[in-house]
């Protein structure tokens, strides 16, 4: 690493950082996909179970989103975003 560091001739700190960030990339990003599998127990794009729900008011919507999130630690809930859908206007 540091024989390509003096190769390259960088002028700055934010130009190395940018090399190895973008040689490392893949890298990384394949192990923050199997500590998201480990830690979580699901894949990037893998949806929560379907919630059953008598109807789909705004009322029934944000019981079953309760329910869905509340088997998660808090901490790892932070926002959630939803669709203009009418389910959502409560």
């Amino acid at each position: 690493m540091k024989e390509y560091v003096r190769s390259q001739n960088f002028i700055s700190i934010d130009e190395i950082m940018a090399a190895m960030k973008d040689m490392l990339k893949d890298i990384l990003l394949e192990v923050m996909k199997c500590e998201l599998y480990e830690e979580l127990g699901y894949e990037k794009n893998e949806r929560l179970s379907e919630v059953k729900m008598p109807n789909k008011t705004a009322e029934e919507m944000t019981k079953a989103i309760i329910a869905a999130l509340s088997e998660f630690p808090d901490e790892v809930v932070k926002t959630i975003t939803c669709d203009r859908g009418v389910e959502f206007a409560g």
